[in-house]
């Protein structure tokens, strides 16, 4: 099996502090926030220019945009002097639970023979996929892994690729195998048709 890189674009980890939250004072203190309990019901707290807080009052707090350990330490830094200046006490470390990982794949050529996929043909060949190229230049594919988690493939016609949905590296390794193993089983179905082979 050919080794695919791959980069982390984005993960979401929940945290939970254990305790509640005091909104209405974190509403109060800081300005680097966005509040509208219309649209969505907790506060969108920035933290730099990709790391972001979405807080709960449940105490339920979700980092995203975080693309390596260091993020998440600050992230949870952060959110720890934020609870200290709106009244929490014996503030302890949070629990951490992964959620979901988004990685960059910039180049699936090697693995699977082609640097140039024909997604209006593609579409008829794989299941649980959505198409629309006059809206958006991509395809999209949703399978499972084996563990029966959802993992979402954002594909370009130049074989670079978006897979969402993994939790930890073990994860992100099974859906690159997974997908690039379809895929080529695919293209292969795709060339005995043709009567390429």
């Amino acid at each position: 099996m050919i080794d695919v890189p791959h980069r982390i674009t984005n993960s979401v980890y929940l945290l939970d502090f254990g305790e509640k939250v005091n909104s209405e004072m974190i509403i109060e203190k800081f300005s680097n926030i966005e509040y509208n309990p219309e649209t969505f019901p907790g506060i969108i707290m920035k933290v730099d220019d990709s790391i972001k807080l979405l807080i709960f009052t449940s105490g339920k707090i979700m980092a995203v945009g975080i693309k390596k350990d260091e993020d998440l330490k600050k992230a949870i830094e952060y959110m720890k002097e934020v609870m200290k200046k709106t009244g929490s006490k014996n503030i302890k470390d949070p629990t951490i639970k992964p959620i979901n990982i988004t990685v960059y794949l910039p180049d699936i050529s090697k693995a699977i023979g082609t640097n140039y996929l024909d997604l209006d043909e593609l579409v008829f060949y794989l299941d649980n996929v959505n198409y629309e190229p006059d809206m958006f230049p991509a395809l999209f594919y949703k399978f499972h892994l084996k563990n029966g988690k959802l993992i979402s493939v954002t594909l370009f016609k130049n074989a670079k690729a978006n897979l969402s949905g993994p939790r930890n590296d073990e994860e992100i390794e099974m859906a690159k195998q997974m997908f690039i193993e379809k895929l080529k089983k695919v293209l292969e179905e795709i060339k005995k048709e043709r009567g390429e082979q």
